[in-house]
């Protein structure tokens, strides 16, 4: 009787593995808690390392660089050389090939670059790998959209490979296109308030005291939306303070009339823009 038990057992049918679990049970490598302790303390350790190489060998403005988005400081970008850099540190080295799949996807357009960035031990070993694009039209030159699609996948397989999303970004420059028009929009604003109270300046430090002294804060991009309301504010007190007192077609009561002459005539024409080119060219 145990016997027949025993073969009966033998013929039957392994019990079956849900079928997710069979998918992903090949492709978890599963730890046990001594293993998974180890693990996360020599991660930790590492980033310990990361955050102490940015922080000592990464200069700001040749590694990374911050862009004014929205009137606030973006997060640091990873510039070209600042990934050769991680490149080194890493001990891999990049190669290049065209990415037809990301261009597929995007329904083969025409004039759009893609490559493939894929990083490589020196025993050969792929570790890593991202992707960039560029419009030739872009770029107006065909080079120099090919070496910006390389630069974007390199920068995006460093940021992948090194788990380096949390301290950069990558490719804000085309928000930067954006961003310049409005800098120097807000500075023309600035030099026009700052007109319309009876003031100005010569020079870049002759506008900074003139804006701590109206506003009480530093002149850079950061703060120029700030800047701006407050010495509207100031422009607006000023045309009430002179309408009370009879005087709202003269001096600064017709502030919003001279203003709005100011923007109107061509800027070589405009006396405010020799202020502002000094401002401008002050890389603030």
């Amino acid at each position: 009787m145990d016997d027949e038990r025993q073969e009966g057992l033998a013929d039957a049918p392994a019990p079956a593995i849900p079928r997710d679990l069979a998918q992903l049970a090949p492709a978890v490598d599963v730890v046990d808690p001594t293993t998974l302790a180890q693990n996360m303390a020599t991660w930790h350790q590492m980033r310990a390392v990361l955050t102490a190489y940015i922080s000592e060998h990464m200069q700001e403005g040749i590694d990374y660089y911050t862009l004014m988005i929205g009137g606030k400081v973006s997060k640091p970008s990873l510039s070209k050389a600042g990934s050769e850099k991680f490149l080194s540190l890493f001990n891999v080295h990049a190669k290049f090939r065209k990415d037809d799949e990301t261009w597929e996807m995007l329904g083969r357009p025409a004039g759009v670059i893609c490559y493939i960035c894929e990083l490589y031990t020196k025993r050969g070993e792929l570790v890593g790998e991202g992707r960039g694009a560029r419009e030739v039209l872009k770029e107006q030159d065909i080079n120099k959209a090919i070496k910006m699609a390389q630069k974007s996948a390199q920068i995006d397989a460093v940021l992948r490979t090194g788990a380096l999303s949390d301290a950069f970004t990558q490719d804000l420059e085309d928000v930067q296109e954006l961003e310049e028009p409005l800098v120097r929009q807000q500075k023309h604003r600035i030099v026009a308030l700052l007109k319309l109270l009876g003031t100005g300046a010569a020079d870049k430090a002759g506008y900074e005291d003139l804006v701590q002294q109206y506003t009480g804060l530093a002149l850079v991009p950061a703060f120029y939306p700030d800047i701006i309301a407050r010495l509207e504010t100031r422009v607006t007190a000023r045309l009430h303070t002179r309408a009370a007192h009879g005087g709202a077609r003269t001096g600064v009561a017709s502030a919003a009339e001279a203003d709005r002459d100011e923007r109107r005539r061509p800027d070589a024409d405009r006396h405010a823009d020799r202020a502002v080119r000094a401002v401008a060219t002050s890389g603030t």
